[in-house]
């Protein structure tokens, strides 16, 4: 069972070093990777990166996910659910054409 996700281009595996502000991606997304401490999204710009972002600001962390990276943890926030420094929490990434279209199925019909 997933409890988060989003899409993204191959640009968001492209190094940023804000530690305040992610970027906007086309798949919808605010993303950052910062080098040596996390990767992640968010549903705004708005981040607090230490060595993963801590903003708990409710309801904006539930679009919150970040990974540490080059560390000896895994994830640290899936939404609101943090300290996620356990086996039994998996790290996924799938990788697609770079083809990507937004459906919105409140107006289209999404396949």
């Amino acid at each position: 069972v997933f409890k988060i996700g989003a899409l993204g281009s191959p640009n968001v595996f492209t190094a940023t070093y804000s530690t305040t502000t992610a970027y906007y991606d086309p798949g919808g997304a605010y993303w950052y990777r910062y080098p040596s401490y996390s990767f992640g999204f968010a549903g705004s710009s708005s981040v607090n990166l230490n060595t993963c972002d801590n903003r708990q600001v409710y309801p904006d962390c539930v679009s919150h996910l970040c990974w540490h990276l080059d560390q000896n943890a895994g994830g640290w926030r899936a939404g609101c659910i943090t300290g996620l420094i356990n086996p039994t929490w998996r790290k996924v990434i799938y990788k697609g054409n770079n083809n990507f279209a937004m459906c919105n199925s409140d107006v289209d019909e999404c396949a």
